[in-house]
């Protein structure tokens, strides 16, 4: 059975005490196969953690090491998250959420394009407000 890249990133991240055999098999075998991929586990697991424990004390570190690593593509990610600064650490330390709103966004949006632009505001309105 192939392993998809979906499956490895969740066996990755999952917590240490909700791992497998299997997933704890895959992340010694990741950690064998390269430098680049031991180090990108270990990264990812690192941040995974800080946020599971909505802990900023640590992103300082991380962000360091991710930047200065091998593994570019994480590189430029800790770059981008650096040039973010107090809304980065807000996003670790705040119990605050705009996962309703954006969802809401992305419904309307997403009813925007089923009308194809043609409908003016009241419809859309109507149609937004009656629902799925």
């Amino acid at each position: 059975m192939r392993l998809t890249p979906g499956e490895a990133v969740f066996s990755i991240l999952k917590r240490a005490e909700d791992r497998t055999a299997r997933d704890e098999a895959l992340i010694v075998r990741l950690h064998k196969a390269s430098a680049d991929l031991r180090e990108t586990v270990d990264l990812a697991q690192t941040f995974a953690a800080l946020l599971r424990d909505r802990s900023a004390d640590g992103l300082s570190a991380w962000l360091d090491r991710a930047t200065d690593g091998a593994v570019q593509i994480l590189a430029r990610f800790a770059r981008s998250l650096r040039a973010e600064g107090a809304a980065l650490v807000a996003a670790f330390t705040s119990s605050w959420s705009n996962g309703q709103v954006e969802s809401q966004v992305n419904r309307l949006k997403a009813l925007k394009r089923q009308m194809y632009g043609r409908a003016k505001l009241d419809l859309l309105e109507r149609r937004f407000l009656a629902g799925p």
